[in-house]
Parts: structure tokens; sequence; C-alpha cells
């Protein structure tokens, strides 16, 4: 996994407030918000185990952390935005009967409970995430390009 950093605070502000959406801060569920430099998603949520919080022996660990590749966030439209930071929120139940927090592993049903919501555009916005995702990696790969010819004529 790649080193996290602190998320900007507009990013956050936004993941918050689809947090709140979801009624799960009221159930006294904690959340966490990083970025992360490299990523093959747009968003990823993770429920942070029970070890953790006893390892730093706070009460005020988060019970889920969301982590962000930032980079390729911050090419999407702020609809756009809202709307996979709803998907990925989807993901996250408390299952009120066990009394235990979970995050739902199949990647379909949210894109599934979402096109019911929002239609086709659901899978028009993971496209350009995608889209996104692969413009950074392609820049990426050609800076390393020009880096390398730029050394050898040097020589």
């Amino acid at each position: 996994m790649s080193k996290l950093f602190k998320t900007s605070d507009e990013y956050v502000e936004l993941i918050e407030n689809q947090f709140a959406k979801t009624g799960l801060d009221t159930m006294g569920i904690n959340m966490k918000v990083g970025s992360t430099p490299k990523a093959k998603t747009l968003l990823k949520v993770t429920r942070i185990p029970s070890v953790t919080e006893f390892v730093n022996e706070s009460h005020d660990t988060p019970d889920i952390l969301v982590t962000v590749y930032e980079q390729a966030f911050d090419r999407l439209t702020p609809d756009v935005q809202n709307m996979l930071v709803e998907m990925a929120l989807s993901t996250v139940f408390y299952d009120t009967e066990k009394d235990k927090l979970n995050i739902e592993s199949d990647p379909y049903k949210p894109l599934f409970n979402m096109r019911r919501k929002y239609g086709d555009v659901i899978t028009d916005n993971l496209e350009l995430a995608s889209l996104a995702i692969q413009q950074i990696e392609d820049e990426e790969k050609e800076r390393k390009e020009a880096e390398k010819a730029a050394k050898k004529t040097k020589k």
C-alpha cells in the first residue's frame, strides 16, 4: 500500500458531508480520510481493525478509512466526485442484529444500487474516473521515458 498523506480540506469536507448523509455518523461510526499518491482505484473504503485501536490505546481511532487518489480526483467535476463518494460510502453498513460494522465486498452491488438511483450516468462517471487514472499513468510513463532520453543525450 502506498503512503498516506493529509487530504485537502475541500475533499475531506465533501466526503464528510456524504458520510453524514449515510447516517452512520449518528450510530457512532467514526471515519478518517487520507490520500494516496498512487492507486488503481479513485476511492477505497476499508475497515480499521480493532487491533489498531488497541495498539494506539486510543478510543478516537476511526472505524473506517476512506482513501482518496487525490491527483485523479482533482480531474473530475464536483458532481462526479459527489456521486463516486456516495457510491464508495454505500458499501458501508452496520448490522444492528450482530452489532457489527461491515463493508460490502462485492464490487457490483454498489454499482447496481447506484444505477437504480441515477441510471447509466454512474457507469459514465466510473469510466471517467478510470480514464483519469489511466491518463495519470500514461503521463508518468512519458515523463520517465523523457528522463531516460535526457540522460542518454547527456552521455
